[in-house]
């Protein structure tokens, strides 16, 4: 929490003051300013939620990271979670295309740490490009798992082995800061947050060469099975 506290504070004045310099330059019409300004305003946010994955990843690691099973339906837990993407996907010209299965289930997991799953895995996958379609497959298997499968919308993938891209800060090309989010921690933070709930990411290649990526999830587990990362 200090260490939160520490980071977080001096990022929140530099964003809250920018916003400020940002509505009186638009205030007086001076675009030449507002341009700038916006620059620092969005540079800052950015920091922000790098701030915040980094916490995020290292409270994990630590398994310091609560989990709290809920219950909900398939398609209104998985739906509200879409939704939310649907939003943040629209400012980097991506839309997001979901199959849900036909029959309904009632579902036991922990939805916040679900999202932050998907989150991170459709930033990493949508993070270079000029945008697109990222289609999203989701199925409930007889096993009880919840399946979240992600079709790369970038085209063909390079020569990087799929399992170094969940690697924290992958220096490879294919892994980069430019392709796979942010500053190479995006599909980290997203097998983190599967694992911190029983489940796994994994990526493969279809046969069109594109990476597919799959997040399952164990969505009957009582909340005692539900366990950190190692």
């Amino acid at each position: 929490a200090s260490m939160s506290h520490e980071l977080r504070t001096p990022l929140n004045a530099v964003i809250g003051y920018s916003q400020l310099l940002l509505d009186d330059a638009d205030d007086d019409g001076d675009e030449a300013l507002s341009r700038d300004v916006q620059k620092i305003h969005t540079a800052g946010a950015q920091l922000l939620g790098l701030v915040d994955d980094i916490l995020d990843f290292s409270r994990i690691e630590a398994g310091k990271m609560p989990v709290q099973a809920q219950p909900d339906s398939l398609s209104h837990g998985v739906g509200a979670l879409i939704a939310d993407l649907q939003t943040a996907g629209l400012e980097r010209n991506y839309s997001i295309e979901v199959a849900l299965p036909k029959d309904d289930v009632e579902l036991r997991l922990d939805w916040q740490a679900l999202g932050k799953a998907i989150g991170h895995l459709v930033n990493g996958v949508t993070t270079e490009g000029p945008g697109g379609l990222v289609r999203m497959d989701v199925s409930h298997e007889p096993t009880g798992n919840l399946v979240i499968r992600v079709v790369d919308p970038a085209g063909q993938a390079g020569a990087t082995d799929d399992a170094s891209l969940f690697d924290a800060f992958a220096a490879a090309s294919d892994a980069s800061a430019t392709k796979y989010g942010g500053a190479g921690i995006s599909l980290a933070l997203s097998l983190k947050f599967a694992q911190l709930i029983g489940g796994d990411v994994t990526a493969t290649r279809g046969a069109d060469s594109r990476r597919v990526f799959t997040l399952t999830v164990p969505a009957d587990a009582e909340p005692d099975t539900l366990r950190a990362a190692a």
